[in-house]
């Protein structure tokens, strides 16, 4: 079963145009600054088969494709994550697929999830520093790459390298729990986190 931390149907800071974004549950890589390590230490996650998580992406509206991330979700069970992955690429939509990882390309590339690099169009690989920080770009930290897998996004290629998209989306439970998408600019989630706390706010 893949494991689902937090799903949306529609964003627009994580990739091109309107995307469906799922951040699986998990990972080992406990990178410093990290913004989803409350998320991954929570124990809150629900489970899914690739069917139904593919039957949910049906389900999204006039998206232009998804977007994954975590975690990591290349830690989630191989044959399940290619088998989804698969599920959105034949999509008669023509989805797009973004993916963020703590993995390098040849990290991947020698892995059990190898099979993404021919079904993505856009890996975003590399763990995230937080000294390399510089709020540019649709990555965290200028060590990561952002890595065209297909032509797809090569005419617009510098979108993915603007200080602009640099964008986030708030959003908020009924349980008072505040919920972050996209990259911040440095220092914002500290503040953000602090500025809440004051007011009886959790992020995660």
């Amino acid at each position: 079963m893949l494991k689902i931390a937090r799903k949306t149907e529609c964003c627009k800071v994580l990739g091109p145009g309107n995307r469906a974004v799922i951040w699986f549950y998990g990972c080992s890589r406990n990178c410093d600054g990290c913004i989803a390590k409350s998320m991954n230490l929570s124990e809150d996650y629900a489970e899914s088969t690739p069917e139904d998580l593919y039957k949910w992406v049906l389900s999204c509206d006039k998206i232009e494709g998804i977007s994954i991330s975590g975690g990591e979700p290349l830690e989630q069970n191989s044959n399940e994550l290619i088998d989804f992955l698969r599920k959105v690429k034949s999509d008669s939509r023509g989805l797009s697929i973004v993916i963020f990882s703590g993995f390098t390309y040849k990290e991947i590339e020698k892995g059990p999830c190898k099979e993404v690099l021919e079904i993505a169009d856009v890996l975003v690989d590399g763990t995230y520093k937080k000294e390399l920080n510089d709020d540019t770009g649709l990555r965290g930290s200028s060590n990561q790459n952002i890595i065209f897998l297909s032509d797809r996004y090569l005419p617009i290629k510098e979108y993915f390298y603007k200080k602009d998209c640099r964008n986030i989306e708030l959003g908020i439970t009924l349980d008072n729990t505040i919920t972050i998408n996209g990259i911040p600019k440095k220092g914002f989630v500290e503040k953000l986190k602090s500025d809440l706390a004051n007011e009886g706010y959790e992020l995660i």
